[in-house]
């Protein structure tokens, strides 16, 4: 069935066209694991996590932030935190995370997530 048979749903998932015989494309599990820039990647990262979130592609739908604002819980030099957020997002798409596969995204490029942090540390409490 080409593109052109198919039409996205209000859950995005493909349905055919009316008339078309082929069944809809069935939605793939997603699993979403972001990684914090805060310091180097080494060998546990990658036999760990890494090597793995490279074969998952092949099954589900993966989401790979990368949550630098995680990583200014602390106080952090902003030029050294780029550097560093760059320097994993290259490492991970050297190691095979495929953007053509994959969801990969820049946490702090995201205004919708600051901005819903925001909403949420306005409406919640700290229980004491």
């Amino acid at each position: 069935m080409s593109a052109e048979d198919q039409k996205p749903s209000s859950s995005g998932q493909a349905v055919p066209r009316a008339g078309s015989t082929v069944p809809p494309t069935p939605r793939r599990p997603r699993i979403f694991s972001g990684v914090q820039p805060s310091g180097l990647l080494h060998i546990g990262n990658y036999l760990g996590a890494l090597r793995n979130w490279v074969e998952l592609q092949e099954t589900y739908d993966c989401v790979t932030p990368f949550v630098d604002l995680h990583a200014i819980t602390l106080r952090q030099d902003r030029k050294e935190l780029t550097r560093r957020t760059i320097q994993v997002a290259n490492t991970f798409l050297a190691a095979g995370i495929d953007p053509e596969r994959s969801i990969v995204m820049l946490q702090s490029h995201v205004a919708a997530h600051t901005e819903l942090a925001w909403i949420l540390n306005t409406i919640t409490y700290m229980a004491s």
